[in-house]
């Protein structure tokens, strides 16, 4: 249940997160005045949207003898030799 409640404040699903504090204040004390004292101001980041990427990699090691220099492994300067 902590996780829910964190993952919901998280989320910007404060609603979601008082119900399941409710359940078990004590529990959650700390959180639950946190949340009364963000209540009823607006949320600081609502307005903020983003484009779906373009692409998405996934790599599966960051080992490679390619040595590319546009490489986001970061290790593009050195050699890896299995």
């Amino acid at each position: 249940m902590k996780t829910e409640v964190i993952n919901s404040i998280l989320m910007g699903d404060l609603k979601r997160a008082k119900l399941l504090i409710v359940k078990k204040p004590e529990r959650f004390e700390l959180l639950s005045n946190l949340l009364k004292i963000v209540s009823g101001k607006p949320v600081s980041l609502k307005a903020l949207t983003s484009h779906s990427p373009k692409f998405v990699a996934v790599n599966t090691c960051y080992t490679c003898g390619l040595q590319r220099e546009m490489c986001n492994s970061g290790f593009h300067d050195r050699i890896f030799f299995i």
